[in-house]
C-alpha cells in the first residue's frame, strides 16, 4: 500500500514482526501493540484513516492531515494525540525549519503520519530492526521524545559556538560584515524559540496526562527531557541576550572606526584648503598673476605652499587637534 510507509507488530518481550498488507487491518484491531507510519501526501491516507481504522475520532483524523501544525497534545479517552517538531537534517534547508511529527497513541496502537522525513521516527525504526523495540505504548512515546530532544543537541551546541565566534571574533578583527551574520543567528534563535516553547509545554501536560499506559518510568524519561528543553530555552535567551551585546559593541566599533576615519580626512581637508585656495588663486588665466614672467616662480610658490603647511600643522600641533 503506497500510503503506508511501514508497520510492525510489537510484543511485550521487545521483539518486532514486520506486518504485511493483510495483516495491518487486523493487527490495530488487536491488543497487540502496533505500530503503523503513513504518508501525508498519499491520496489514499484520508480514506484508510476513515473507514480501515475503526474508532479513530475525527477530531484525531483532521488534526492529523492538517495542512499547518504546531506543537500540542490532547488527550481523548484512554489515547493521546500528539504533535511535535523535529530538526530538519535535510540537504539543503535550514535547521530551524523544523518537521512535525503527527501521531495518535493509545495502549495498543500508534498511527503516525509523516509529511516529511524526521530522523526521529527513523531512530525508533532502527532500535527495532535491531530487536530493540519499545515494549509498550509509553515506552515508544517516551523514546521517540528521547529522540527528538537528543537530535536538538548538536545544533544547541553548535549555535553556542556560533557566539562564541562571535565573541572572539568582536576582540580580534571586528568589522561590519558580521552585522549581518549577527542578524541570522539571531533570527535562527528566535524561530527555534517559537518552536521549543510550546514543545516544552507538550512535554509539561504528557506529565500530567492520566492515560493509564504512561507509567512512571515513562514519565520519569520524560520529566528529564523537559528539564533539557528547560535549559534549552534558557540557552536561548542567553544567547539572544550575548549577540544583543555584541551587536551594540559591534556598532560602537565601527561608529568608532567612521568617525576615526572621518576624523582624520577633516585633518586632511583643513590642511589642503588654504593650499588649494592659493594654488587655485594663482591658477586663474588673467594677466597680472605675480611671477608670470619669473623662471623661479613656481619654485617661490612651493616653498610658499610648504611653509604655510608647516605652520598649520604645528598649530594643529599645539591645539592638540593631532599628536
Amino acid at each position: 500500500m503506497e500510503h503506508i510507509l511501514f508497520a510492525y507488530g510489537l510484543d511485550s518481550s521487545g521483539k518486532k514482526r514486520i506486518l504485511r498488507d493483510d495483516e495491518i487491518d487486523l493487527e490495530i484491531q488487536s491488543d497487540g501493540l502496533a505500530w503503523v507510519h503513513l504518508d501525508y501526501n498519499s491520496p489514499k491516507i484520508y480514506d484508510y484513516l476513515t473507514t480501515q481504522i475503526k474508532s479513530l475520532d475525527t477530531l484525531v483524523v483532521n488534526a492529523l492531515l492538517a495542512n499547518e501544525t504546531r506543537p500540542r497534545v490532547s488527550e481523548i479517552n484512554n489515547g493521546l494525540l500528539v504533535i511535535l517538531r523535529g530538526i530538519n537534517f535535510t540537504e539543503g534547508s535550514h535547521q530551524s525549519d523544523m518537521i512535525s511529527a503527527r501521531m495518535w497513541i493509545d495502549n495498543h496502537r500508534i498511527i503516525s503520519v509523516q509529511k516529511r522525513r524526521l530522523q526521529a521516527i527513523y531512530d525508533i525504526e532502527d532500535k527495532i530492526e535491531n530487536n530493540l523495540a519499545p515494549k509498550t505504548s509509553g515506552q515508544f512515546l517516551a523514546q521517540f521524545i528521547k529522540s527528538i530532544v537528543q537530535r536538538i543537541t548538536p545544533v544547541m551546541q553548535e549555535l553556542a559556538v556560533k557566539v562564541d565566534q562571535f565573541e572572539e571574533m568582536l576582540l580580534r578583527n571586528p568589522h561590519h560584515e558580521m552585522r549581518n551574520k549577527i542578524i541570522l543567528t539571531r533570527r535562527q534563535i528566535i524561530s527555534l524559540k517559537r518552536h521549543f516553547l510550546p514543545q516544552y509545554q507538550v512535554l509539561n501536560e504528557l506529565l500530567y496526562s492520566t492515560v493509564d499506559w504512561l507509567d512512571t518510568g515513562d514519565k520519569r524519561i520524560l520529566h528529564e527531557q523537559q528539564d533539557i528543553m528547560t535549559r534549552f530555552l534558557e540557552d536561548l535567551d542567553l544567547y539572544r541576550e550575548k549577540l544583543l551585546v555584541i551587536h551594540d559593541d559591534l556598532t560602537h566599533i565601527v561608529e568608532s572606526q567612521l568617525n576615526k576615519n572621518l576624523y582624520t580626512l577633516s585633518i586632511i581637508s583643513s590642511i589642503f584648503m588654504p593650499l588649494s585656495f592659493l594654488t587655485g588663486l594663482l591658477g586663474i588665466n588673467v594677466t597680472g598673476i605675480p611671477g608670470a614672467s619669473q623662471p623661479n616662480a613656481f619654485l617661490w610658490v612651493c616653498g610658499i605652499l610648504a611653509i604655510v603647511a608647516s605652520f598649520q600643522l604645528y598649530v594643529l600641533k599645539k591645539a592638540k587637534i593631532i599628536i
